[in-house]
């Protein structure tokens, strides 16, 4: 079960009163930070423009050389994070380059 779903179910269970937010996080066993603690949404839209940027001046290119060109630009984000975006962006799928000439 996800933290946001126990959480919601901590908080159906505090309005109705049966039992505390203490105990109710202890019994599914959520910690009592993961319950007060927001998430934080991340812009991530300068990735977005920078890998699209870079795959359409390099399309046979994969991640890694896409990251390290990132990294020598300067920008100085987590792997773990540019993949995640690269990944969403559908970029993890393999693209296949249009021919120019046509076949009769």
């Amino acid at each position: 079960m996800k933290p946001c779903e126990k959480k919601q179910i901590v908080n159906e269970l505090k309005e109705e009163s049966i039992c505390s937010i203490h105990r109710a996080s202890k019994v599914l066993s959520l910690s009592k930070a993961g319950y007060y603690n927001k998430p934080v949404k991340r812009d991530d839209s300068e990735i977005i423009d920078l890998l699209n940027q870079n795959v359409e001046a390099h399309p046979k290119e994969g991640f890694w050389l896409s990251y390290h060109r990132l990294r020598n630009r300067g920008y100085k984000w987590n792997y773990k994070r540019v993949f995640r975006v690269y990944r969403s962006i559908g970029l993890s799928l393999r693209r296949k380059k249009k021919n120019g000439c046509l076949r009769e």
